[in-house]
């Protein structure tokens, strides 16, 4: 249970470096508008967006990867054919 405690402590700090990043990268446009307590929450959501691009774009290469699998049969299974 430490072990799980403590990458969740971890996870949380670089949430909160990104977030903080991103709102500092905001506060130069909008300054002090907002609050640090943030950094956090915005960290999570930054990663949370990745992790859910990330995975909607090996989703569409899945289905790729399974379309030419299924063309690869065809055209095998239509070379089996012409030769005999």
């Amino acid at each position: 249970m430490d072990v799980i405690l403590q990458l969740l402590e971890r996870l949380n700090a670089v949430a909160a470096i990104i977030g903080g990043w991103l709102l500092a990268a905001v506060g130069v446009i909008l300054p002090e508008v907002l609050p640090s307590k943030l950094a956090a929450p915005v960290g999570w959501l930054v990663a949370l967006t990745a992790v859910l691009t990330l995975t909607e774009v090996a989703r569409k290469l899945t289905w790729v990867i399974v379309g030419i699998g299924w063309l690869l049969l065809a055209v095998r299974v239509v070379v089996v054919v012409l030769q005999s």
